[in-house]
Protein backbone atom coordinates (compact mmCIF):
# COMPACT_ATOMS: atom_id res chain seq x y z
CA UNK A 1 0.00 0.00 0.00
CA UNK A 2 2.73 2.27 0.97
CA UNK A 3 4.45 1.55 -2.21
CA UNK A 4 1.36 2.32 -4.50
CA UNK A 5 0.68 5.22 -2.90
CA UNK A 6 4.01 7.40 -3.03
CA UNK A 7 3.89 7.48 -7.31
CA UNK A 8 0.09 8.56 -6.72
CA UNK A 9 1.23 11.35 -4.64
CA UNK A 10 4.17 11.81 -6.80
CA UNK A 11 2.33 12.07 -10.08
CA UNK A 12 -0.11 14.40 -8.56
CA UNK A 13 2.86 16.83 -7.13
CA UNK A 14 4.52 17.06 -10.69
CA UNK A 15 0.98 17.99 -12.41
CA UNK A 16 0.76 20.30 -9.94
CA UNK A 17 4.13 21.70 -10.60
CA UNK A 18 3.36 22.02 -14.50
CA UNK A 19 0.33 23.83 -13.66
CA UNK A 20 2.40 26.60 -12.44
CA UNK A 21 4.72 26.74 -14.88
CA UNK A 22 2.50 29.44 -17.17
CA UNK A 23 2.21 31.56 -13.92
CA UNK A 24 6.12 31.93 -13.08
CA UNK A 25 6.83 32.17 -16.81
CA UNK A 26 4.45 35.13 -17.13
CA UNK A 27 5.70 36.71 -14.06
CA UNK A 28 9.72 36.94 -15.76
CA UNK A 29 8.00 37.96 -18.87
CA UNK A 30 9.08 41.89 -19.30
CA UNK A 31 5.70 43.78 -20.31
CA UNK A 32 5.04 44.19 -24.15
CA UNK A 33 3.61 48.33 -23.51
CA UNK A 34 5.90 50.92 -21.99
CA UNK A 35 5.28 53.38 -18.84
CA UNK A 36 5.87 56.99 -20.88
CA UNK A 37 5.71 58.94 -18.03
CA UNK A 38 8.91 60.31 -16.48
CA UNK A 39 11.25 63.35 -16.65
CA UNK A 40 13.68 62.62 -19.96
CA UNK A 41 17.08 63.93 -20.95
CA UNK A 42 18.74 63.02 -24.20
CA UNK A 43 20.98 64.16 -27.48
CA UNK A 44 20.12 64.29 -31.06
CA UNK A 45 22.31 64.28 -34.47
CA UNK A 46 21.18 65.07 -37.74
CA UNK A 47 21.09 67.57 -40.58
CA UNK A 48 19.43 71.03 -40.82
CA UNK A 49 18.58 73.80 -43.89
CA UNK A 50 17.91 76.87 -44.12
CA UNK A 51 16.13 78.46 -47.06
CA UNK A 52 16.53 82.01 -47.08
CA UNK A 53 15.03 84.77 -49.38
CA UNK A 54 15.21 88.62 -48.76
CA UNK A 55 15.23 91.73 -50.80
CA UNK A 56 17.79 94.33 -50.00
CA UNK A 57 17.21 97.89 -50.68
CA UNK A 58 19.77 100.13 -50.79
CA UNK A 59 18.27 103.91 -50.26
CA UNK A 60 20.98 106.00 -51.02
CA UNK A 61 21.83 105.01 -54.23
CA UNK A 62 25.40 103.02 -55.57
CA UNK A 63 25.82 103.84 -58.84
CA UNK A 64 21.99 103.69 -59.57
CA UNK A 65 18.95 105.55 -59.08
CA UNK A 66 18.16 106.66 -55.18
CA UNK A 67 16.31 103.67 -54.13
CA UNK A 68 17.30 100.32 -55.47
CA UNK A 69 16.02 96.53 -54.81
CA UNK A 70 17.64 93.01 -55.28
CA UNK A 71 15.73 89.84 -54.25
CA UNK A 72 18.02 86.58 -53.80
CA UNK A 73 17.85 83.86 -51.92
CA UNK A 74 20.18 81.04 -49.97
CA UNK A 75 20.09 77.50 -49.11
CA UNK A 76 22.32 76.77 -45.90
CA UNK A 77 22.94 73.55 -44.55
CA UNK A 78 24.76 72.16 -41.69
CA UNK A 79 25.94 68.63 -39.53
CA UNK A 80 23.31 69.45 -36.38
CA UNK A 81 24.03 68.07 -32.72
CA UNK A 82 21.35 68.46 -29.63
CA UNK A 83 20.52 68.54 -26.35
CA UNK A 84 17.26 68.13 -24.83
CA UNK A 85 15.19 67.78 -21.84
CA UNK A 86 11.80 67.13 -20.84
CA UNK A 87 8.91 65.72 -18.90
CA UNK A 88 5.81 63.99 -19.87
CA UNK A 89 2.84 62.26 -18.20
CA UNK A 90 0.80 59.05 -19.80
CA UNK A 91 -3.01 59.24 -19.53
CA UNK A 92 -4.01 55.77 -20.86
CA UNK A 93 -2.64 56.20 -24.39
CA UNK A 94 -2.44 59.58 -24.48
CA UNK A 95 1.08 61.68 -23.94
CA UNK A 96 1.41 65.01 -22.50
CA UNK A 97 4.47 66.98 -22.24
CA UNK A 98 6.90 69.90 -22.85
CA UNK A 99 10.31 69.73 -24.16
CA UNK A 100 13.00 72.26 -24.28
CA UNK A 101 16.63 71.77 -25.79
CA UNK A 102 19.20 73.44 -27.72
CA UNK A 103 20.72 72.79 -31.37
CA UNK A 104 23.54 73.11 -32.51
CA UNK A 105 24.36 73.77 -36.12
CA UNK A 106 25.79 76.29 -38.62
CA UNK A 107 24.11 76.74 -41.97
CA UNK A 108 25.63 78.97 -44.42
CA UNK A 109 24.96 79.53 -48.19
CA UNK A 110 26.35 82.84 -50.25
CA UNK A 111 25.07 83.94 -53.78
CA UNK A 112 26.55 86.72 -56.31
CA UNK A 113 24.69 89.35 -57.01
CA UNK A 114 25.19 92.41 -59.57
CA UNK A 115 23.32 95.37 -58.18
CA UNK A 116 23.73 98.42 -60.57
CA UNK A 117 26.78 96.27 -61.98
CA UNK A 118 28.64 96.11 -59.01
CA UNK A 119 29.65 92.62 -58.28
CA UNK A 120 28.98 91.29 -54.69
CA UNK A 121 28.79 88.15 -52.46
CA UNK A 122 25.75 87.72 -50.50
CA UNK A 123 25.79 85.78 -47.13
CA UNK A 124 23.64 84.44 -44.77
CA UNK A 125 23.97 82.23 -42.14
CA UNK A 126 21.60 81.10 -39.03
CA UNK A 127 23.64 79.86 -35.97
CA UNK A 128 22.39 77.48 -33.21
CA UNK A 129 18.77 77.38 -31.98
CA UNK A 130 16.84 77.23 -28.83
CA UNK A 131 13.40 75.57 -28.22
CA UNK A 132 10.54 75.14 -26.54
CA UNK A 133 7.53 73.04 -27.47
CA UNK A 134 4.40 71.38 -26.14
CA UNK A 135 4.23 67.28 -27.18
CA UNK A 136 1.30 64.64 -27.61
CA UNK A 137 1.54 61.07 -27.77
CA UNK A 138 -0.41 58.42 -28.28
CA UNK A 139 1.59 55.03 -26.95
CA UNK A 140 1.19 51.67 -29.51
CA UNK A 141 2.59 49.14 -26.92
CA UNK A 142 6.22 50.39 -26.79
CA UNK A 143 5.86 52.63 -29.53
CA UNK A 144 5.12 56.49 -29.32
CA UNK A 145 4.50 58.86 -32.53
CA UNK A 146 4.31 62.59 -31.50
CA UNK A 147 3.34 65.94 -32.30
CA UNK A 148 4.95 68.82 -30.72
CA UNK A 149 4.22 72.38 -30.87
CA UNK A 150 6.06 75.92 -29.69
CA UNK A 151 8.75 78.73 -30.23
CA UNK A 152 12.42 78.13 -31.79
CA UNK A 153 14.91 81.60 -31.42
CA UNK A 154 17.86 81.19 -33.37
CA UNK A 155 20.86 83.79 -34.27
CA UNK A 156 20.29 85.28 -37.96
CA UNK A 157 23.57 86.69 -39.79
CA UNK A 158 23.92 88.66 -43.02
CA UNK A 159 26.82 89.90 -45.03
CA UNK A 160 27.47 91.73 -48.02
CA UNK A 161 30.92 91.49 -49.40
CA UNK A 162 32.32 93.78 -52.48
CA UNK A 163 34.21 91.15 -55.12
CA UNK A 164 36.70 93.64 -56.34
CA UNK A 165 38.22 94.41 -53.03
CA UNK A 166 36.71 91.72 -50.82
CA UNK A 167 35.40 94.81 -48.74
CA UNK A 168 32.40 94.20 -46.67
CA UNK A 169 30.46 96.84 -47.34
CA UNK A 170 27.40 95.81 -44.94
CA UNK A 171 26.10 93.25 -42.43
CA UNK A 172 23.94 92.73 -39.71
CA UNK A 173 23.28 90.24 -36.66
CA UNK A 174 20.62 89.20 -34.95
CA UNK A 175 18.12 86.89 -32.46
CA UNK A 176 15.23 85.85 -34.52
CA UNK A 177 12.12 84.31 -32.89
CA UNK A 178 9.57 82.19 -34.37
CA UNK A 179 7.01 79.06 -34.02
CA UNK A 180 8.20 75.81 -34.29
CA UNK A 181 6.33 72.60 -35.43
CA UNK A 182 7.42 68.99 -35.70
CA UNK A 183 7.18 65.27 -35.43
CA UNK A 184 8.42 62.18 -33.91
CA UNK A 185 8.49 58.69 -33.32
CA UNK A 186 9.90 56.87 -30.15
CA UNK A 187 10.37 53.56 -29.31
CA UNK A 188 11.33 52.10 -25.72
CA UNK A 189 14.11 49.67 -25.86
CA UNK A 190 13.77 49.43 -21.83
CA UNK A 191 12.09 50.88 -19.06
CA UNK A 192 14.57 54.17 -19.46
CA UNK A 193 16.49 54.21 -22.86
CA UNK A 194 14.64 55.34 -25.86
CA UNK A 195 15.83 55.74 -29.46
CA UNK A 196 13.69 57.54 -31.90
CA UNK A 197 13.85 59.75 -35.26
CA UNK A 198 12.30 63.64 -35.66
CA UNK A 199 11.48 66.53 -38.31
CA UNK A 200 11.07 69.63 -37.16
CA UNK A 201 10.15 72.87 -39.20
CA UNK A 202 10.60 76.67 -38.17
CA UNK A 203 9.53 80.20 -39.30
CA UNK A 204 11.31 83.41 -38.28
CA UNK A 205 9.92 86.25 -38.21
CA UNK A 206 12.52 88.47 -38.70
CA UNK A 207 11.13 92.03 -39.87
CA UNK A 208 13.75 94.53 -41.32
CA UNK A 209 17.63 94.03 -40.98
CA UNK A 210 19.51 97.36 -41.22
CA UNK A 211 22.59 97.02 -42.41
CA UNK A 212 26.16 98.21 -40.60
CA UNK A 213 29.56 98.69 -41.89
CA UNK A 214 32.31 99.01 -39.10
CA UNK A 215 29.56 99.93 -36.74
CA UNK A 216 27.94 102.52 -37.74
CA UNK A 217 24.35 102.23 -39.97
CA UNK A 218 24.64 102.37 -43.87
CA UNK A 219 21.96 103.18 -46.00
CA UNK A 220 20.57 99.73 -46.66
CA UNK A 221 18.33 97.27 -45.43
CA UNK A 222 16.92 93.55 -45.69
CA UNK A 223 13.77 93.46 -45.56
CA UNK A 224 10.93 90.95 -47.37
CA UNK A 225 12.48 87.95 -45.12
CA UNK A 226 11.52 85.01 -45.37
CA UNK A 227 13.53 82.68 -43.39
CA UNK A 228 12.97 78.69 -42.45
CA UNK A 229 14.54 76.18 -40.94
CA UNK A 230 14.33 72.61 -41.37
CA UNK A 231 15.99 69.21 -39.37
CA UNK A 232 15.90 65.54 -39.23
CA UNK A 233 17.50 64.29 -36.61
CA UNK A 234 17.90 60.75 -34.89
CA UNK A 235 17.53 60.88 -30.95
CA UNK A 236 18.62 58.63 -27.98
CA UNK A 237 17.03 59.94 -24.64
CA UNK A 238 17.36 58.11 -20.78
CA UNK A 239 13.78 58.73 -18.55
CA UNK A 240 13.92 58.58 -15.34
Amino acid sequence: MKFNALPKMSVAGFVALLACQPAIAGDATPSSSANWSGIFVGGSLGGAWNPTSYVHTETAGVGGPATNNERFSTNGSSFLGGLHIGAQQQIDAFVIGAEGGYDFFNARDSRQTNLNGIPRIRETRLNGMWYIAGRLGYAVDRALPYVKLGYANSELNYTNTRIADGVVVGQSSSRVGGFLVGAGLDFALTDNWVVGGEYNFAKFDVGSQQQMRAGVPVSAFNGSNNVQFHSVTARLSYKF
